[in-house]
Parts: C-alpha cells; structure tokens; sequence
C-alpha cells in the first residue's frame, strides 16, 4: 500500500510539473507575439479628442517685491578739493509696506536672507474691518524684500510698498521716490539724456534661488536700431543679488535712451538709478521704474501746473502722435512724429493752469514716459519720472515717512465712471473714504488729507477707466527752498492668472 501512495504522489508530481512549464511557455508566446505585432484596433479603447482637453487657470497666491535702497551716488571716491567732492549729503529715506484682502503673511527681509528688524506686517486691531497689514521702516542699509502669501486669490487682495529718499545738502537734494517693482522677464525703461554730468545706472536684482543672466539692448536718439553697446550686453546676476549696469558708458551722448532688459528663465526686478549735477549745480535724481506696454491711447496723470515736461517715446514702426493737456482749460494740442525704431525726446513745455496729466493719442501703438521738472533756488532742480497708466479694477498707493501727497484722477474712457477711494492711517485703520465720480475726460485732484485725518494708505476700488498717480513731496525740502518732485504710481490688486491649456496626445503612448 505504500508503495502504491508514493507511485501516486511522484505522478501527480510530475503532472504538475509539466501543467507549469506548458503554462510559462504559453505566456512566453503570448508576450513575445504582443512585443511583434499591434493589437488589433478594435482592441483599442478610444477616447474622444474633445474630452481629453482641458482649461485650467492657474491665480498666484504668492507675491514678491523688491523695494530699491536709499537714492546714492555712483561714486562716492574723495578726490581733490573738499569743496568739490561728490556729496550724498544728509539724506535720509523711508519705507512703507501694505497688504490688503486676505493675506496669510507678509514679511520684509533682505535680497540675502537677513533679518531687517522691519519684522512682518501686522494688522495691530484685529477687530478692525479694515483688514490691512502694514509695516514702516527705512532702506538706509540697502534694498528690502516684501514676501506675501495669500489666503486664496481674490479681487483687493495684494500688497502696495513704497520708498522715499529726501535730502536738503549735498548733490541729492531734493525728492526721489518709487512704489516697490515686481520682478518680470522682460522689463523696459526710457530714459533721458546721456550727456556729461549725468549717471544712469540699470540696477537688476535677482529674488530667487537661482542665478540669473540678463541681455540689454540699447536704442538711441542718434540713429535707427539698437546701439552697439560699448560695454557689452549681458550682465550677471548671482542668486539673491543685484548688479549694476552703466548706461552712460555703454551709449553715451544720447538725448534719450530706450533700454529692453530680457532674461530667458528667472524673473528679475529692474529700475534705473539717475542723477543729474551740472558742474556743482544740483539737477535731480529719480528712480526710473519699467515703461508700461506700447499702445495707442496713452494716459500719464499727475503732471501739474507749472511743470517742465520732456516726452520720451519709442515705437516699432513711425507714428503720428497727438499730444494734449488734460484738466483746466485742456486744448494746447501738438502733434508730433514718432521715428520707428528710434528713440523720440520731445519738449512739451510748461504745463498751464489746472493740468491733472497728459494725454497721447498715436496712430500707432508706441512707449511713453514723461519727465517732470521744478526748479529751486540757486539753479537747484528736481525732476521725477511718471510712467503710462496701466488699467486695473483695484489698486493702491502708499505714503512713506511724513511725506505729503496729491492724487491725480483721470477717466481715460468715453463714458462717465464711478470709483471708491479709501484711505487709511499708518496702523491700517479706515480714516475715511471718497466717491470719485468723473464725466468721460474729466480730471480730479486730491490731497491727503482731503481723504481722512493721517490717511498715508490709499485704496482704489472699481475703478475701471480711471487713471491714477501721487506726486509726492516733502515740507523740509520746500522749506530749505529746493525744488523737490517725486512719483508713487499705484500697484494693481486684481487677481493675477494665467489660463493653461492641457490637450491628451494618443501618439504619446503609442
């Protein structure tokens, strides 16, 4: 009996044995014959084209700002006489950071990383509906970094900084102001003249972590197409960092310059550093933010009665520009034309009583920003830089220090437009809010206290077709009987998305 057990168990063994190894070689066959041939169609799952393409739209939640430092001179060597040395003199700057709407978080530092003592911006009443974080400080030890991240992305919701720099001695007396820049890939700038005793430094700041290298082409007065940069054209910028390009020596004795930063991949937050001396006379000095995309319809507000006004232009093909006054009598139409390619430097003249701004008209779409200028006593001037108007629902403007402002508004459109101005105090506290109700080509202009008591903080809401600015100016500068101009131009709260197109591609996987 049991050698019977054992002869069964060997056969049933070996037929299980045999089972397995028919089993591997029939999936060997059938692997073999898939690596070979296609499947058959009909053996294909098919998805409709329509059904694999999507739209998604993708807000940014994340912000990131670069405030420029305290206004300098490009050298600051001592040589020869004391009496004929360069002089920053006793300026001084201040700084002023808001966020509105719903932010998680807001925190100034440096472009390295390091603690600024500014700390974060602060809401100090948080029963106060106003929902405004706000921070104040200086940039006297270099330039600031305002990182915000949002709770979700919503229309008011965003940040608005400034920085302001006042002096009453030395070769900076006067006002330079500048709202706080937003890094981009492709920035642009119009610039004045490149002539002696003038400095024009491109300033490029790298925020992220990664290094950066950025193309400069310069156009010019002198001819048409981009100059032949006598200084090269890239320049280097290391992660978390900045570095300065010289604009006078790279086109020198330009009555007015166009300059297009690019760089491929990293974002990178650009201005431009200008002074002017003529021999020992003070000239002005301004930060130079980017030039606002060419178009047809141009709006530049807050240009006041008695301003000089320079007009620099710049287009790709010739145009026809028509230039008026807008505010007090209007009229004073010029007509100007616009060389392709070729930067165009054009003396407006003095604005005439009630002026609120300026107004172009082109045939075709082309760059504009103004220059503005005041004079003191002793041949002392000051001049500041106010860019196109760039459209937004929301936006918002802040004063830094104890400086003084006066807002310009303008309805840019051919119907009549109704906004809400609200202001608030250094502590983000509402002080008071305006109805700004204009007639289609009507102007407006405010101070700020017109607003609310110690407003320093001003949002604008619904404000489609209008056009805003601040000119800026300083008791102490006016009372040392210097002449002193600046520009604050309003950073935009509306939500920032892209739309990304996402479309299934079967020959991918086949």
């Amino acid at each position: 009996m049991r050698s019977e057990s054992m002869r069964t168990n060997h056969a049933d063994r070996t037929r299980r044995i045999i089972a397995g190894v028919v089993t591997m070689l029939m999936i060997l066959g059938v692997v073999a014959t898939l690596a070979v041939h296609r499947p058959l169609p009909w053996l294909v799952d098919r998805v409709p084209t329509g059904a694999a393409t999507t739209v998604h739209e993708v807000s940014q939640t994340q912000l990131t700002t670069y405030c420029p430092a305290r206004m300098g001179l490009s050298d600051t060597g001592s040589y020869g006489d004391g009496e004929f040395q360069s002089s920053a003199g006793d300026i001084s700057s201040s700084a002023r950071y808001a966020a509105f709407g719903s932010i998680y978080r807001a925190s100034i530092g440096t472009l390295d990383g390091q603690d600024t003592g500014d700390g974060e911006l602060e809401d100090p009443d948080i029963l106060d509906a106003s929902n405004v974080k706000v921070a104040s400080g200086t940039v006297d030890g270099g330039a600031r970094i305002v990182d915000t991240r949002m709770l979700r992305a919503e229309s008011g919701t965003g940040t608005s900084s400034s920085v302001v720099s006042t002096a009453t001695k030395g070769d900076l007396s006067g006002l330079s102001a500048s709202s706080c820049i937003t890094p981009s890939l492709t920035p642009a700038f119009l610039l004045p003249a490149t002539t002696d005793g003038t400095t024009q430094q491109l300033v490029v700041a790298n925020t992220s972590a990664k290094a950066a290298t950025v193309h400069v082409r310069i156009w010019g007065t002198s001819h048409t197409g981009a100059l032949t940069s006598a200084v090269g054209s890239s320049l280097g910028v290391a992660a978390h960092a900045q570095s300065v390009f010289d604009l006078v020596a790279a086109a020198s004795d330009e009555r007015g310059l166009f300059v297009s930063v690019s760089s491929l991949e990293t974002p990178v937050a650009a201005f431009v550093r200008t002074v002017r001396l003529d021999g020992l006379t003070v000239k002005g000095s301004d930060y130079v933010s980017g030039a606002a995309p060419a178009a047809k319809r141009i709006m530049l507000p807050a240009v006041h009665e008695g301003d000089e006004v320079t007009l620099f232009a710049f287009g790709r093909n010739h145009a026809k520009a028509r230039v008026s006054w807008v505010g007090g009598d209007d009229g004073d139409v010029s007509e100007h034309a616009i060389a392709a390619d070729k930067v165009s430097a054009i003396d407006v003249g003095k604005a005439p009583k009630g002026v609120q701004g300026l107004s172009i008209a082109s045939s075709e779409p082309i760059r504009a920003q103004v220059r503005v200028t005041r004079s003191g006593d002793a041949g002392q001037q000051d001049f500041a830089f106010i860019g196109a108007s760039v459209p937004a629902r929301q936006s918002a403007v802040v004063l830094p220090g104890s400086v003084a402002g006066s807002m310009s508004f303008i309805n840019t459109s051919d119907a009549s437009h109704t906004a809400t101005l609200r202001a608030y105090d250094d502590h983000g506290k509402a002080v008071g809010s305006r109805r700004i109700e204009l007639k289609a080509g009507d102007a407006l202009s405010l101070s700020d206290g017109d607003v609310g008591n110690g407003a320093r903080l001003f949002a604008l809401h619904d404000a489609e077709g209008i056009a805003w600015g601040m000119r800026v100016s300083s008791d102490a500068v006016d009372k040392a009987k210097l002449a002193g101009v600046g520009y604050l131009e309003p950073q935009s709260l509306d939500v920032r998305s892209e739309r990304i197109r996402v479309q299934a591609d079967q020959g991918i996987v086949r």
